[in-house]
Order: structure tokens, then C-alpha cells, then sequence
């Protein structure tokens, strides 16, 4: 089973097209118990199509799906983010003891 995202894309995919491959290639594995390492990404303007190695991509969503299993387990707060501008539009920022 491969992956396929179809995106509306000039240049090379970004990493957040990966990870987002990357987590369907986790639920692929799960729901069918299959092996799924490679993704496609389908530029859908230019129709250029990026093959996607994505074991790194997986290894690092399940790290951090056990970092939030361990903050939900704990009762902790997450870091707070490096630049105030993305607390512009977060939904916690008058409930986030960080700023």
C-alpha cells in the first residue's frame, strides 16, 4: 500500500506533506497490517510526482505521539512555542502559562 496526496504545489513538498504522508502510512500499517515505507506526493499543477521515503517522517510522528501521551498521562503543559507570534492565534494563549 502506497500513500498518494494530491497537492496544489509549485516546488518541492514541505516537510508538513511528509509528515501528513507519513500518518497515513501509519494508519495504512494498522488498519491493514502491511508494510507502507514509500508515499507519493502528485503536484497537482504542475503534475510532477515526488516519491517520498517516509521511515524518518514515521519515526519522528511516533515520538511524538508518545510525547503527548505523556503530557496527557502526567497533566503537563507542552513547551511553549519559541516566537510569540504563533500565540496570536492559538486557541490556549489566555490559558498558557508560558506567555
Amino acid at each position: 500500500y502506497y500513500p498518494v496526496e494530491y497537492k496544489f504545489m509549485q516546488n518541492e513538498p514541505f516537510d508538513n506533506y511528509k509528515f501528513q504522508l507519513a500518518a497515513y502510512s501509519l494508519a495504512i500499517e494498522e488498519m491493514y497490517v502491511a508494510e507502507s515505507n514509500i508515499g507519493f506526493i502528485h503536484a497537482v499543477t504542475t503534475n510532477k510526482i515526488y516519491e517520498v521515503d517516509l521511515e524518518i517522517y514515521k519515526n519522528k510522528i511516533i515520538n511524538i505521539l508518545s510525547e503527548m501521551k505523556n503530557i496527557v498521562e502526567k497533566e503537563m503543559y507542552p513547551k511553549g512555542a519559541n516566537s510569540t507570534k504563533k500565540c496570536r492565534d492559538c486557541e490556549y494563549r489566555l490559558f498558557c502559562n508560558d506567555r
